[in-house]
Order: C-alpha cells, then structure tokens, then sequence
C-alpha cells in the first residue's frame, strides 16, 4: 500500500513539473509565478502593450511591444523606439530599434549586462511626439538564478487582438466625473433670423426668368441679379392705348428736338442765357426716355420678350432657400419669387410642452441627435435669442430660440428634429460617451478595456443624457477605460471565440 501512494505521489509531481505556463496565463490569475511580463500603459500620446520574457543578467529579452496612436487609435508605423533601465535616476542600459517590424509592432531586443533592481521605461520618438512610459520596477535576474515574475490579474476573459483593433473602426475612453446638464424634451424647428431673411416678390404681374445660376443652395451677393420679369399688357386695349401715348410722346419729342436746335443758334449768338438751352435739352432727354420704355412695353406685350424686362435683384448677401418657378412662369403681381437668407447666422426654434414650464426661464441650450452627429448648442456656440413666456394657445406650447452661427452646424432652414432642452440645472456624475453603450439581452452593457488584448462585460445602470456623454450610476468607476468605438465588434469577439479576426503572428 506504501509503495502504490509513493508511485502516485511521483506521478503527480511530475505531471504538475511539465505543466508549465503560457503567456496568456501568466497574467489570468492573481500574482501567480511566470516567466513573462505584460503590462499596458497610457500616455498623452499612445498606449503601450508590451510583453517580453523575465530579464536576466546575460541573456537576450526580445520585447513585443505594440503602440496604439491614441488620437486615431491607428498603430505607429514609424519612429525609434528606446527601452531605458535605471537606478536612482541614472540611466544604466538602453537598447534601440529604429524602426517597427511592421505597423504598430516594434521588437527591440534587451540583453542587461547587471543583476539588479531597475526603473524600466519605454520610449517613442517620430517626427510627431515623444511619448514616454514609465513602466516601474523591474528585475534583473542573476545568472545562476531562476527567473520567475508575478502580476496582479488582469480581470476579463475576452480577447481582442491588437491586429484586430487596428483594422477595425475603434477606440477607448476613460469614464470621468464631469458636470451634466439636466434637460426636458422639446420639437426643434431651423429658421433664419428674422432680420437675415428676405422675400422676393415680383413688383407687378408678368413672366418671370430666374437666373441660370440661381437655385435653391446657390449663394448670393447683395445687388446680384436673381431673374427679370417682363410685364406683359392685358389685352389688346392696353397695347393700343400704349400705342397711342407713343405717338404722342414721339410727336412731343420732335418738337423738342427742334426747339433745342433752334435755341442752340439763339445761344452761339449771344442772344439768349445758356440756362434756356440746358432746360429745353432735359425736356428732350425726359421725352426720349418715354419713347423707349413705352417702345419696350409694347414689345414685351406683343411678343413676350426676355430684354428690357425689370431686373429682380437680391436684397441682402445670402443663400437662396427656394427658387420653384419654372423659367417663363406666369406671376401675379406679389407672389412670391424666391426667400434668401443670410449665411452668417441660423434659428433653432425650441417648442417647449407646457407640462414643463417651471423649466422654460431657466433654459439655455439644447442637444439633439440627428442620426449623422450629436449636435449640442449651448453657451459657448449659441446666444439665447427669444424666450415666450406665454403658451401658444394651439400647440400649448412655450417657445426658447437660440442663436448660432451657420458654421457651427448646418442643417436645412425648415428642418425639425426632436431635441433636448438644455436646463440650468447641472448633475456631477460619473459619464461616459453614449456610443459606448449596448443593449444586450434587455441591459445596458459596456466592455471595459482592463489589459491591452483583454476586456471585460460589464452590466451598467445608466443616469441623464448630456448629448455625447450618458450618466453611469453603477457598474463603472472614473478612470476605467470603455469602448467607445467598436464595442460591437468586442462583443462579437466575446460570442465567437476564435472565429473572429486573427491571432497574433510575431
């Protein structure tokens, strides 16, 4: 019976000899003995995830070292990358390689000449940045020694490659304690400023040519002409009548033409003042112009022609916001041609529910979602305009318009949106971006970025909206960092294992 329990006892400890550690493993489990270290790091600039074998006094280390450009989430395709060991603030070795092996990932490779504690650091230098990571302390094994390490565990159980991350849309945001603005729930509408906004109508009845060039979007100058109308006569009637003031003024216009000769002899004489003469010549320009325009009255009433017609110029610098007439279009004197409005400034008119009236003095801003883009007006881009105190008797609505700048967003004059309506009233709380968030089995999820490959599902219970950012009352903590962009795709990776993307070939 002894010799059977000493024959398993030599069994199991030799079974448990051979089963040694992968990398993956060596930071699962909490502070449990490794050959290798793994460590992830935030700069101004990049992330670092680095991992390499234990170092040891002699022997060759080769570091994978995977840097992320945190301004795109893009991997560094270029620059030299220095990995510095230190005592007390003295640099005691470095090691170089100038450039990655491929994108995102440099291999430089560290062979430490001394045994020892060290402060490990890497370090990125391209043409953009400098980004430095100071990773802590470090051991340098003996040569006669045993190279073994411990880390904390990294929580999660989901793996997303680096390869992964950067072919895909993605990216990570710390949660932070930030000011939220409260809001109440409003029906916006885009209008041009009262005082920036103009509509052209035509003067009297007649066919109304627009401008080639003038359509709806097209941008004007104040004086530009938008189109001629060409009055057109009634009836018959009115054409023969025109007909009659013609020959009259024609008839008119030869007697003053001889009056100004014979006066212009009287003059070169010296028979008469010159102010005479100057007064029978504005007779005779007065006549001529009536001969003309009576001329081309009669023409555009018989024929219907473009030339003389009035030209329809705009009144202010803008954009054209309609222009529906067809070319030739029969108009009624007033209708309207086309509206303009100016380019400087636009209206988002806020139509408030009456249930929430308490909040109408205090409001101050709005966000709203327009699928493409959350839009967010407040102080710092947009002036309260107009605040109605009164409910408009119909709608039963009150109605705040703010004031912003057309470069600041620019959606169509007469567009609406379902919004909300920015209130004095501000929430600290711990907030992350609302594309962070997916609906999963009926909860509110995130994945929570705990190690460089590694992530975590994580149940959370959301608060108030503030335009791109959403309140998280629990299940998160500032500083941990989320998946803002392609959490979908982690948690395709967490569903599908393996089957997702590809894994790491160093």
């Amino acid at each position: 019976m002894r010799l059977h329990q000493l024959l398993a006892s030599i069994f199991i400890a030799v079974l448990l000899a051979g089963c040694g550690q992968t990398e993956t493993e060596s930071h699962g489990h909490a502070h449990e003995e490794a050959t290798s270290l793994v460590y992830t790091d935030y700069t101004e600039h990049t992330e670092l995830f680095v991992e390499f074998p234990a170092l040891q006094q002699g022997e060759s280390s080769r570091f994978l070292a995977h840097l992320t450009n945190l301004s795109d989430f893009s991997p560094v395709t270029e620059g030299a990358v220095y990995v510095e060991l230190r005592q007390n603030g003295q640099l005691k070795a470095g090691f170089r390689v100038k450039q990655p092996t491929r994108g995102g990932l440099f291999t430089p490779v560290v062979t430490p000449r001394d045994a020892g504690r060290y402060q490990l650091s890497i370090r990125l230098e391209n043409d953009q940045f400098s980004s430095t990571h100071e990773l802590g302390e470090v051991r340098v094994f003996a040569a006669h020694e045993h190279a073994q390490v411990s880390q904390p565990e990294v929580a999660g159980d989901i793996t997303y490659l680096k390869e992964q991350q950067w072919q895909q849309p993605f990216a990570t945001t710390k949660a932070q304690q930030l000011s939220l603005s409260e809001s109440v729930p409003a029906f916006a509408t885009v209008k041009a400023p009262a005082n920036k906004q103009a509509t052209i109508r035509a003067p009297q009845a007649g066919y109304f040519f627009p401008d080639a060039s003038v359509t709806a979007g097209h941008s004007v100058e104040r004086g530009d002409t938008l189109g001629l109308l060409v009055p057109r006569a009634q009836s018959s009637q009115d054409i023969i009548s025109l007909q009659l003031e013609l020959a009259e003024y024609q008839s008119e216009l030869a007697l003053a033409e001889q009056e100004v000769q014979r006066l212009q002899q009287l003059v070169d004489n010296g028979a008469i003042p010159e102010t005479r003469l100057q007064t029978a010549k504005a007779k005779q320009q007065q006549l001529s112009s009536r001969v003309n325009a009576t001329q081309a009255r009669i023409q555009q009433g018989q024929l219907g022609e473009t030339e003389g017609g009035i030209a329809i110029k705009s009144p202010i610098s803008g954009k054209i916001l309609s222009s529906p007439l067809a070319s030739g279009m029969y108009v009624d004197e007033q209708q309207v041609l086309t509206e303009l409005a100016a380019n400087e400034q636009r209206w988002l008119e806020l139509s408030i529910p009456e249930r929430f009236s308490q909040h109408v003095q205090a409001i101050s801003g709005a966000w709203l979602d327009t699928d493409e883009q959350i839009v967010r007006l407040d102080e710092k881009n947009s002036i309260v305009a107009a605040r109605s105190l009164m409910v408009q008797p119909v709608s039963r609505t009150y109605s705040v318009t703010l004031g912003f700048a057309a470069d600041t967003w620019h959606p169509m004059i007469g567009q609406t949106f379902a919004a909300k309506a920015i209130t004095s009233a501000n929430k600290s709380g711990i907030a992350i971006p609302v594309s962070a968030v997916i609906r999963q089995e009926g909860k509110d999820v995130v994945f929570v970025h705990t190690g460089g490959e590694t992530f975590e599902r994580r149940e959370v219970t959301l608060g108030i909206q503030d335009g791109e950012n959403i309140e998280v009352t629990r299940g998160l903590q500032a500083g941990e960092r989320v998946v803002s962009i392609g959490a979908y795709d982690v948690r395709l990776a967490a569903l599908g294992g393996e089957e997702i993307g590809h894994g790491h070939a160093h």
